[in-house]
């Protein structure tokens, strides 16, 4: 039995965290929204500037990393503990 690392578990989950919010900022928020800005993705009350603003999707991505790491470290901890229990109930 190999000794298990959970912190490569929760860079592992946060590695994944983070390209998924990524491709999703360089795939959906630069090129869609804030490049055309379609009328149904524009928030009533606010002006289609205001979408256009590259850097409030960077910005906002950049202030959730630490509630992404926070997240990690609770997925892997939930995955630790699985594992232990799935020891525990021995060979199938």
């Amino acid at each position: 039995m190999t000794a298990r690392r959970p912190w490569a578990d929760v860079l592992n989950i946060f590695g994944l965290c983070l390209l998924a919010t990524l491709i999703d900022l360089a795939v959906l928020d630069w090129p869609v929204v804030s490049g055309i800005a379609p009328r149904f993705v524009i928030i009533p009350g606010s002006e289609r500037a205001d979408c256009k603003d590259i850097s409030s999707h960077s910005t906002g991505r950049a202030r959730a990393m630490p509630v992404m790491f926070v997240e990690a470290i609770v997925m892997a901890a939930i995955v630790e503990w699985l594992w232990i229990e799935d020891d525990r109930v021995g060979p199938r």
